[in-house]
């Protein structure tokens, strides 16, 4: 399979397997991820739940893609999805007017010191993700997404949301993981 026979193809995201946070998450990059790059259609959500009711085993996903008018079937496995906080303390040497004032060197340029709390997060998601063509009834790719960063709310100026939390980490990394995926399908 390659990604130009995605093309205008109709898709039925099957299931997602995984924790029901992480579900959630994934379900919403997928969708962004299929509209912000328009490269197939998604079968409607309803409808795909209302078939897998008859149908809900991977070994029905030749059914279930029948029975919802779709191309391909997509399933995806969570793997991970996962972060680490950490949190410690930042040296911080600056400018300090009131320490010039108190020490009698008004004008001149004292530097002061003083600590700050910070927090870190490590973030990994991973996705198996396996399409199903319908008509040949057979698996015809399956692959990993994987996406990991690291956030320090001292970088806080470095993102362009400003401060971002657990969530917004995951969100952003489930988004990077399935981009990931899609771009290692050959063209």
């Amino acid at each position: 399979m390659t990604l130009s026979q995605l093309i205008n193809k109709q898709v039925a995201l099957a299931e997602v397997k995984g924790s029901p946070e992480s579900v959630k998450h994934v379900e919403v990059a997928i969708i962004n991820e299929i509209l912000d790059k328009g490269r197939m259609q998604i079968v409607d959500h309803a409808t795909v739940q209302d078939a897998l009711v008859a149908y809900p085993t991977e070994h029905d996903y030749g059914r279930l893609g029948k029975k919802v008018g779709a191309d391909y079937v997509l399933a995806v496995k969570i793997k991970n999805f996962d972060i680490n906080e950490r949190e410690g303390y930042d040296k911080v040497t600056e400018e300090d007017s009131v320490l010039a004032e108190e020490s009698g060197e008004r004008g001149a340029k004292v530097l002061g010191t003083r600590y700050e709390k910070v927090k870190g997060w490590n973030g990994l998601v991973k996705l198996q993700c396996t399409f199903f063509d319908v008509a040949a009834d057979k698996v015809t790719y399956e692959g990993f997404g994987e996406a990991a960063d690291t956030w320090n709310t001292r970088d806080k100026d470095k993102h362009e949301k400003g401060y971002m939390g657990k969530m917004q980490l995951l969100e952003q990394l489930a988004g990077r993981a399935i981009t990931d995926f899609f771009e290692k399908i050959p063209k």
